[in-house]
């Protein structure tokens, strides 16, 4: 699954836990397959700074209004929950 987050994550600082509205496309034989929405990413955020595979070497900043830019670099992990039709 290719997920890109649709709002904001809910979390706890202490625990770590998390989840995330988001929306994506499926892998399907290695390509990329259809659309998919409205589904929630949950997991660990300690436990996915363990379960890191691979982590690419670009990192595209998306700057749709104001001025506050955050982004990171895509990742493929392991051990999230995926939930969703």
């Amino acid at each position: 699954m290719i997920a890109r987050h649709a709002r904001p994550p809910t979390g706890h600082a202490v625990t770590g836990d998390f989840s995330i509205d988001s929306e994506g496309f499926t892998i399907e034989n290695g390509k990329i397959g259809h659309g998919v929405r409205s589904f929630t990413v949950a997991g660990n955020f300690f436990t996915l700074l363990q379960n890191i595979r691979t982590l690419d070497d670009r990192l595209l900043l998306d700057s749709p209004s104001g001025t506050t830019v955050l982004g990171a670099p895509d990742l493929l992990v392991d051990g999230l929950s995926i939930a969703g039709k």
